[in-house]
């Protein structure tokens, strides 16, 4: 019942192709979703761990993406909107090796919205 955006944040055109891939702190990552504005809709967000966990294909490698639904994907880090236990630390997933982890460094974004 989900709808992904198929472009990862910085990202747009066909194939994903125009564009950089952008990274932002996990505060940024949430602000950037709340104020996203696409295929007109505003109710994006950042996915929590489980949702974006979700999108972890294993028969795929570097990155571990469907890359026909989500072409042009960094094979790194993307952020959840779940919190750690810690102040300003989030979940991760790392679409490299499939892994989820916590951190509060830079990350990439992927943004989600509820279905019709």
């Amino acid at each position: 019942g989900l709808i992904w955006k198929q472009c990862a944040e910085g990202l747009s055109g066909a194939g994903c192709a125009t564009g950089s891939p952008t990274t932002f702190n996990w505060q940024k990552a949430l602000q950037q979703a709340a104020n996203a504005n696409f295929a007109g809709s505003s109710l994006w967000r950042l996915p929590n761990k489980n949702e974006l966990a979700s999108l972890i294909e294993r028969r795929c490698v570097d990155p571990t993406i469907n890359t026909r639904f989500f072409p042009n994907t960094p094979s790194n880090w993307f952020w959840s909107s779940s919190p750690a236990n810690q102040s300003n630390v989030a979940w991760f997933v790392d679409f490299n090796h499939g892994g989820i982890a916590r951190a509060s460094s830079a990350r990439y974004a992927r943004l989600v919205r509820g279905g019709q």
